[in-house]
């Protein structure tokens, strides 16, 4: 065996530090028993993410080998090959190692501030990299829409307004129009964006730091769990993930989401190293540690309820088993109750979570009527019905209760297909062959990924911060199991447990052959490090067009002319009114009708509403007997014409009682 072998010389530029890193890596694997009983872990990992892999290409496409390109196309892969085998050079494997070396242990102050940097070029970046594609940098989007309404409502300290008059004129997607005006979404996303309204700030400036901080919590956590050059590597993978880049510009909750999980997090292992200290061991820094594990996830409970379960009872379990275990440095000290210990660290936990859970209370309330019921689950039932959590037979009779025209047909051709196969006897077969595929592309840079991620997971098990960053990969999957969607980006909340299993699999296989340690970490990292680079938009124009990335969710000309193209046009006269006409066959994401840029649509220098046709007579009355001097438009994307001056509402309002 390799261990009774006498060792070369090492040079002074790769042996020493090349050794160093490869026997001090992983201490567990010192003797050639062990050592040989990693390897064949290591392997049969690989093995078994080298399956998985090709099932999931198998069960996601016709054929195997258009698939394993992944949209990144010959040239991208043979150019990670070369980078990965290049790193396996001694001189360059050396150049490598003392770059990890000067990244691999910083201490705790040293982490923070790192993270800190990391964060501010994430978000840098991804506003750079959103102006260089010419995204839309407006919100267009139902839920972009419908978060930002909220957040009007929250900087004025309301939650919902009364119903408006005119409700039709008014119902939209994911906006409750009676019996109050209000959004459906849980308020912890928009309560984190309302200092948009206050300061003035462009909606995707926001996103765009969460999104950086997001980067920079995940190198925080790796860098602990594991080292400060892997954390580095999964910072970089994560902000590689296109999809992660997509919603870093948009008003929704889930990237605030994650933010508030890996918060939750950080701040049980801060509380964890304080409890183990001997000098931190004041009342208030033990105190303040699971406050704000309370604050960070009830904050996250009214963001995305689902997935903050994903997060807190991992975490909460590890807390648990932290309290019941001995403490640290008290061998001469009678220990404290650890019943009473666990009590006390609950009760603040609770204490930091009730603000949170009390304004979803008062949500709920005064939307619903009842304390408990939330005004997403309202909605629902009342727009999408047999959509909610869990199995629902589909009735082919069920209609949403909205008579707009174009929430009937989103029902129909969105909706239902979802419903039809949201059955139990077809579910799993649907997660197999599209929705595992899609997480795995959603989370890692490329599925070959995946047997490193299944190679890390030998790391986890015997780690209790490890595993409790990765318990959010199961309870996810188990839970949107029985969720009615299952769309892209909602695995953006796992991405990072995803990359902290591939770093894992990268120094496992360094240290299952530690005489290799250095150059096969290198090459490993370095493979992990130009993949990552290569799938930015930045570098499209060196693959054909079929092989380029792309980070905008959609053009739509009709949303870029009501929501920058009309406010901006000298031959509009505000305040208007514009009422926006649908037939069957228009697109049905492209909803105008929504007046977000005000708490109350009454408020908003341009109005937008529905053409209802002889109803709006009724809108017309309305704003004469209020607002006379607004002028109406109607715009029809069929018409000739385009977008129609009808004239003055006053006008408008008197040739209808004329009638």
């Amino acid at each position: 065996m390799r261990s009774k072998q006498k060792p070369s010389t090492p040079s002074p530029a790769t042996g020493t530090r090349a050794s160093r890193v490869g026997t001090t890596a992983n201490a567990s694997l010192g003797s050639p028993e062990k050592t040989s009983v990693s390897r064949l872990g290591v392997l049969s990992a690989a093995a078994a993410g080298l399956l998985g892999c090709f099932l999931l290409w198998g069960f996601a496409d016709i054929t195997a080998a258009p698939a394993l390109q992944f949209n990144l196309g010959v040239t991208r892969w043979l150019l990670i090959a070369a980078a990965t085998a290049f790193a396996a050079l001694p001189p360059v494997t050396a150049v490598i190692q003392r770059l990890f070396a000067f990244a691999e242990r910083p201490s705790a102050v040293s982490r923070a501030k790192i993270a800190c940097v990391v964060s501010i070029i994430a978000a840098t970046y991804l506003i750079v990299t959103a102006h260089l594609q010419g995204r839309d940098l407006f919100p267009k989007t139902h839920d972009d829409q419908s978060y930002l309404l909220q957040i009007q409502m929250l900087a004025r300290l309301r939650l919902w307004m009364p119903q408006h008059p005119l409700a039709d004129f008014f119902d939209t997607f994911y906006v409750i129009s009676k019996p109050v005006y209000a959004s459906l979404y849980f308020p912890g996303a928009s309560l984190l964006y309302v200092p948009t309204v206050w300061l003035g700030l462009p909606t995707w400036f926001l996103p765009t730091c969460v999104a950086g901080a997001c980067v920079g919590l995940t190198y925080r956590i790796v860098a602990e769990l594991v080292d400060g050059a892997s954390g580095l590597l999964a910072a970089l993978a994560l902000l590689s993930l296109e999809y992660f880049r997509v919603f870093s510009v948009l008003l929704t909750s889930h990237e605030p989401m994650l933010l508030l999980g890996l918060l939750t997090t950080v701040a049980w292992l801060r509380w964890r190293s304080a409890r183990s200290s001997a000098g931190g061991r004041s009342w208030v820094r033990l105190a303040a540690g699971p406050i704000s594990i309370g604050v960070f996830a009830g904050w996250a409970a009214i963001t995305r309820p689902a997935d903050a379960v994903c997060f807190a009872l991992p975490v909460g379990v590890a807390l648990l088993l932290d309290c019941f275990r001995p403490e640290q440095g008290t061998d001469n000290e009678r220990p404290v109750s650890r019943v009473r210990s666990a009590g006390m660290v609950l009760g603040l936990i609770v204490l930091g979570a009730t603000p949170f859970l009390a304004l979803q209370a008062v949500f709920n309330k005064g939307v619903t009527g009842n304390w408990l019921e939330t005004p997403y689950t309202f909605y629902l039932k009342q727009e999408q019905p047999n959509t909610s959590f869990g199995f629902h037979a589909y009735d082919p009779s069920a209609r949403p209760a909205s008579n707009n025209q174009r929430k009937l047909d989103y029902y129909d051709q969105f909706f239902a297909p979802y419903i039809v196969r949201h059955q139990p006897a077809e579910n799993l077969r649907w997660w197999g062959k599209v929705y595992l595929p899609m997480t795995v592309d959603t989370t890692l840079p490329t599925r070959l990924a995946l047997p490193l991620a299944a190679i890390g997971a030998l790391a986890v098990f015997c780690s209790r911060r490890r595993w409790a960053v990765v318990g959010v990969i199961p309870l996810f999957l188990l839970l949107y199991y029985f969720n009615t969607f299952f769309l892209e980006h909602y695995a953006i909340l796992i991405a990072p447990a995803m990359l902290l299993l591939v770093v894992l699999g990268i120094r496992r296989c360094a240290d299952a052959w530690p005489a290799r340690a250095s150059s096969i970490r290198a090459s490993l990292s370095a493979g992990l490090v130009v993949t990552s680079l290569l799938i930015l938009p930045e570098f499209n124009a060196l693959w054909p067009e079929q092989h380029q990335t792309g980070d905008e969710t959609m053009t739509s000309s009709v949303m870029r002319f009501a929501k920058v193209d009309m406010p901006l046009a000298g031959n509009f006269k505000s305040p208007a009114i514009v009422l926006f006409a649908y037939r069957f066959g228009d697109s049905i994401v492209e909803e105008p009708v929504y007046n977000s840029d005000v708490a109350w649509p009454d408020d908003a220098p341009l109005i937008y509403a529905h053409d209802l046709g002889a109803r709006n007579a009724e809108l017309f009355r309305y704003y004469a007997l209020r607002q006379p001097e607004r002028r109406v438009y109607r715009f029809d994307r069929h018409s000739a014409e385009g977008i129609e001056d009808l004239g003055r509402v006053a006008d408008l309002a008197a040739r209808a009682d004329q009638r």
